[in-house]
């Protein structure tokens, strides 16, 4: 199982637990990355310590979009702004 994590106000939050999740996922032989809203690197992603991790920097463009591009198909998107992942199909009448 793929899981991508938000940074700002999702992680930041509270990163002891969310280390812990990293923790449990990889235990059970999931995969973590970062998908953030933040357009490049800066020096405070140092704090997380996830050496491992990929990074998306995403800035204006959708998510899923861009971890697509990435060649990451996500199973579980853990985010405070939803939005900010995808297309809502259902609320536009699409579905």
């Amino acid at each position: 199982m793929l899981i991508a994590i938000d940074i700002d106000n999702t992680w930041t939050k509270d990163p002891k637990f969310f280390n812990s999740i990293y923790e449990i996922a990889t235990a059970y032989g999931h995969n973590i990355i970062i998908a953030t809203g933040r357009k490049e690197y800066s020096n405070d992603m140092d704090k997380f310590d996830l050496p491992d991790v990929p990074v998306l920097y995403c800035g204006d463009e959708l998510k899923e979009t861009v971890a697509l591009r990435n060649g990451y198909t996500v199973d579980i998107w853990i985010d405070d702004s939803p939005g900010t992942i995808q297309e809502c199909k259902k609320l536009s009448g699409e579905l």
